[in-house]
């Protein structure tokens, strides 16, 4: 699921003129001309994405050298994607709330299966934002 997110973004950044090359690392998935790096996070999903939903970053994840995290979701079945938004790393870590492992997520009653961070979806930068041009990390 995870590389049917990166596709998306990968696809959607060329359909919008930015030179990119894919940079299948632990640390980033893409890297646009300017040589500001993505990594996509992607959920498996059932349902179309709400604006209250989460976008998470597991902690183990927080140590990645990236300059912007892109949040995707995938149905389940494999046909449908959502490129959901953007936020700069330090951004995003900025407005993140912390969930420790066990903990019950207020937003949503899920219990959380390993310590991450989280913004929900409405704090999000929207896509069109995404550019070699804009992207202040």
């Amino acid at each position: 699921v995870g590389f049917i997110g990166e596709g998306l973004v990968h696809k959607y950044l060329l359909d919008n003129e930015e030179t990119v090359r894919w940079s299948n690392t632990y640390d980033y998935d893409i890297v646009l001309n300017n040589g500001f790096t993505i990594d996509v996070k992607t959920k498996r999903t059932n349902y179309k994405p709400k604006l209250e939903y989460e976008c998470s970053v597991a902690s183990l994840n927080t140590k990645q050298r990236c300059d912007v995290y892109v949040f995707t979701r995938v149905k389940g079945d494999m046909s449908v994607g959502w490129l959901l938004g953007f936020l700069p790393k330090d951004e995003y870590f900025e407005k993140a709330n912390f969930m420790e492992k066990g903990a019950i997520d207020p937003s949503n009653g899920w219990q959380v299966k390993s310590d991450c961070y989280q913004v929900p979806i409405s704090d999000l930068r929207p896509m069109d934002e995404l550019t070699s041009k804009s992207i202040d990390s």
